[in-house]
């Protein structure tokens, strides 16, 4: 074992040893199997303790002695006489006052509380309805646009084919005096028939659109 000890106790570890052997020795030998030395150790621990209380107690009796004597407590009427004060004062107008003014001040905290919940639930619901009124006009004005531009649209088309029907009557006309009798006679009175159908038809179609146009003007107004 002290081979052992050696590298943590190094030089002291044969004193360490000796001791621990003369108490194992010393155990041995007593009955209640603890060594003597530390029984005899543990008493002198008890025993300077123990003085130590006596001088801290006979300190404090020297302090109380030097103190000077309290008053007797008051007699039981006298208390009760003091209770009856306390509970007046407690109960005087001034307290009332006090209770009343605090009352009167939380209820005007909690009217404040009260107005100022109600001023942004207010202010909440008309910026709501603004944004409402917002969004309304916007797609009112998203609609104007697209009638508008169907509008323009149908304008467009109906122009173009009446160009194109007033180009292929010129070019008729124009191809018309090159033709001769006979045949290509027939192939003239043909093509004049032709003609006079498209033209009918591109009227038709003119009209027919000027009367779907007139509705959409009348709404957009």
């Amino acid at each position: 074992m002290q081979i052992n000890l050696a590298g943590f106790l190094e030089k002291d570890s044969g004193r360490f040893m000796t001791d621990l052997w003369n108490l194992l020795l010393d155990a041995q030998k007593n009955p209640s199997g603890v060594p003597t030395e530390i029984v005899e150790r543990k008493k002198e621990e008890l025993k300077r303790k123990k003085e130590e209380a006596d001088r801290v107690k006979a300190a404090l009796e020297k302090r109380r002695e030097a103190a000077p004597a309290a008053p007797p407590p008051p007699p039981p009427a006298a208390a009760t006489e003091v209770k009856k004060e306390e509970r007046k004062r407690s109960h005087s107008p001034t307290s009332d006052d006090d209770q009343k003014r605090k009352r009167d001040r939380d209820r005007r905290d909690r009217d404040r509380d009260r107005e100022h919940r109600d001023r942004d639930r207010d202010r909440r619901d008309r910026e709501r309805d603004r944004d409402r009124e917002r969004d309304r006009d916007r797609d009112r004005d998203r609609d104007r646009r697209d009638r508008d531009r169907d509008r323009d649209d149908r304008r467009r088309d109906k122009d173009r084919s009446q160009r194109d029907d007033n180009d292929s009557r010129d070019k008729d006309r124009r191809r018309s005096p090159e033709t001769g009798n006979g045949k290509n006679g027939k192939d003239g009175d043909s093509k004049d028939t032709n003609l006079e159908e498209l033209r009918v038809k591109a009227l038709a179609t003119i009209k027919k659109d000027s009367k779907d146009t007139a509705p959409a003007d009348q709404h957009s107004t």
